[in-house]
């Protein structure tokens, strides 16, 4: 049983006696890549990690499945049954924005720092003639 957060998308079911247990393999390639494999009955796959609106999953085809949260602590993703595979990313909204700013302020940090080296240079010379 999996309490979600919000209603999920109609998803396939069959008998209840048709189900077989399920396969799940993930591997976590760095802190915010995780894939996963799963082959089993339709429904969801848990993931007992945090949930964060900044996961993002999509199959390995590059289709997006959404994300649900699970158990009011967990996320989970809805399988439609056999074998799949699954890309979950985490993609904070701030990462691009925050990028800007630093790139930003890296290049005003240069320009000022010329110009202060073009007015010291040409003071310099200023004085040197005596003016």
């Amino acid at each position: 049983v999996v309490l979600l957060d919000h209603d999920p998308p109609a998803m396939p079911c069959g008998p209840r006696e048709a189900t077989r247990p399920g396969r799940v393999t993930w591997t976590r390639s760095d802190p915010h890549t995780m894939r996963l494999t799963a082959d089993g009955a339709p429904g969801f796959l848990v993931v007992l990690e945090g949930h964060n609106e900044a996961w993002e999953a999509e199959t390995i085809s590059g289709t997006r499945v959404p994300l649900f949260r699970a158990n009011a602590r967990y996320w989970a993703l809805p399988t439609a049954g056999g074998p799949a595979g699954y890309v979950v990313r985490y993609r904070p909204r701030w990462r691009l924005p925050s990028l800007a700013t630093s790139a930003g302020g890296l290049f005003l940090g240069l320009i000022l720092a010329l110009r202060l080296r073009r007015l010291d240079t040409s003071s310099s010379e200023a004085l040197a003639s005596g003016d």
